[in-house]
């Protein structure tokens, strides 16, 4: 199996439950290599967006030629906010190209693949003003202003730490309700969702759905892409 390379920290926690993602999925005795850089001190997605920070562009392709360099075959970034900085959407590259597997591409993939088309899209403040889904499914479904505030604020409370999380899925479940009606399913487009929200009793723990709607998350999604990438040639 490839080796794989997992530039994190963006956060910290939701970074360590992919880890475990990936070990699971690939199974503790076939486990590959995986290099990690849990870095927090990239600049902050969001403020850049928000034209109120530095740009994380350069320091997160720095990050991802180290991880080449000490040779991942695979690069992933678990991360869907980084993803408005994947260089098929940018300039950064120069020279062959990324091993950077795009999350959102991942994501949107096994949605089709459960022939659904209009994901609710519960995702941080460059996910959602970027729409960064709609290139890979454009009948997307985004939440009004309101309803992108309460998620932000509840991102900020799962990366502070601390948080009471039956009461963040709670808060999280009012505000898909009022969107349900124009949506087919939904997508944690936030790697932090997934230590809040319940899980299927099954080997993986894939998220429950909500009143009927199947829901992606997409860090398990993403894990299973990577792992699939990594036993590419096998």
């Amino acid at each position: 199996m490839k080796t794989i390379g997992v530039l994190g920290g963006m956060g910290p926690e939701s970074t360590v439950d992919f880890l475990g993602k990936l070990v699971r999925i690939a199974g503790p005795e076939t486990c590959p290599r995986i290099i990690v850089d849990i870095d927090p001190t990239i600049p902050s997605r969001t403020l850049a967006a928000m034209g109120r920070g530095p740009n994380p562009g350069g320091r997160i392709m720095a990050a991802v030629a180290a991880l080449e360099s000490q040779g991942a075959d695979v690069i992933a970034v678990p991360c869907n906010q980084a993803h408005g900085w994947h260089p098929a959407n940018n300039d950064y590259r120069n020279g062959p190209e990324s091993k950077w597997l795009n999350m959102i591409d991942a994501v949107t993939n096994a949605v089709k693949a459960r022939g659904l088309m209009r994901p609710l899209i519960l995702g941080g403040y460059v996910t959602t003003k970027w729409r960064l889904y709609n290139r890979f499914m454009g009948h997307s479904v985004y939440l009004d202003d309101l309803g992108n505030t309460t998620v932000c604020n509840i991102i900020a409370e799962i990366k502070r730490g601390g948080y009471d999380a039956r009461a963040l899925f709670r808060r999280l479940s009012a505000t898909i309700r009022r969107f349900r009606t124009v949506a087919d399913c939904v997508i944690l487009a936030c790697t932090e969702f997934p230590l809040i929200w319940p899980t299927e009793p099954d080997a993986l723990g894939g998220p429950e759905p909500i009143d009927g709607l199947p829901v992606f998350d997409s860090s398990l999604e993403y894990a299973r892409a990577v792992i699939a990438k990594a036993k590419e040639g096998e």
